[in-house]
């Protein structure tokens, strides 16, 4: 019974993610979301490159409340200091991406092999449901 229960919430929560992603994809279709050249964009990467103590964090908040694309997440990632850092914050983007079939763009960001196969375990588990977030 309990078994049944965790099946149906990661079915409806593959739902709700795959119709997030539709959402977001009609949104960039029809010229409604974050683009490169945006405000917010340009804000959020102001804030990395200020390189405080609450980067992450603000990229955190930004991802609650919006889709990129994967050459934002990588000029994000890119930006950047801390290689901690980055690895928190490709990782907390891979479910914001609207094109996440172009990834592996974000992980040309990591320097060191093991840097992302640390990312892909991390997404592995977080699509397990085995992390609430990053």
């Amino acid at each position: 019974e309990a078994q049944e229960r965790g099946q149906e919430q990661a079915q409806a929560q593959a739902q709700a993610q795959a119709q997030a992603q539709a959402q977001a994809q009609a949104q960039v279709q029809a010229g409604g979301a974050v683009r490169e050249e945006s405000e917010p964009m340009a804000k959020l990467l102001d804030a990395v490159k200020s390189t405080g103590a609450d980067v992450v964090e603000r990229v955190k908040t930004a991802a609650t409340m919006n889709y990129f694309t994967s050459e934002q997440a990588y000029e994000i990632a890119q930006a950047m200091e801390d290689d901690f850092d980055r690895i928190e914050v490709i990782c907390t983007l891979h479910a914001k991406l609207i094109d996440q079939h172009h990834f592996s763009k974000v992980l040309t960001a990591l320097a060191s092999p093991e840097d992302k196969e640390n990312v892909w375990q991390r997404i592995k588990i977080a699509k397990k449901g085995g992390a609430s977030r990053f």
